[in-house]
């Protein structure tokens, strides 16, 4: 169990992580709206265009949102045998079809964590 002064000192971390964004948030948006320069970051790890400078990084979720594939993987088998195995085999394939509609909805897919770099040339990750 976690002690009342870890506790408190966790939140008191959390709280001056999003002091400090915060004042860096007003900070550009004042600098955006009075026409100044950005200030620029140091990055370590990726190659920049030559001129090119950072203003920001972050990790970011990031997803698509698309279709699926759709596809759809029946047994071409004929199915021989007593009622229940030809019917457990009609009843596989119904929900292999209705796996193949389910997939092919339009939905965020590709779910993935990921670095964002917002440059002088646009945004990378």
């Amino acid at each position: 169990m976690k002690s009342k002064g870890k506790t408190n000192q966790a939140q008191h971390q959390r709280d001056a992580e999003a002091a400090w964004w915060w004042e860096y948030a007003r900070v550009t948006a004042s600098r955006l709206i009075h026409g100044l320069d950005l200030q620029t970051i140091d990055v370590w790890g990726t190659v920049l265009n030559t001129g090119e400078a950072v203003y920001l990084q972050s990790h970011v979720a990031a997803a698509v949102h698309r279709r699926g594939f759709g596809t759809n993987s029946t047994s071409s088998v004929v199915a021989v045998g007593p009622p229940s195995f030809v019917i457990g085999s009609a009843v596989g394939n119904a929900r292999s079809r209705r796996a193949a509609r389910r997939s092919e909805q339009l939905r965020w897919r590709d779910h993935r964590q990921c670095a964002l770099l917002a440059t002088t040339s646009g945004f990378r990750s």
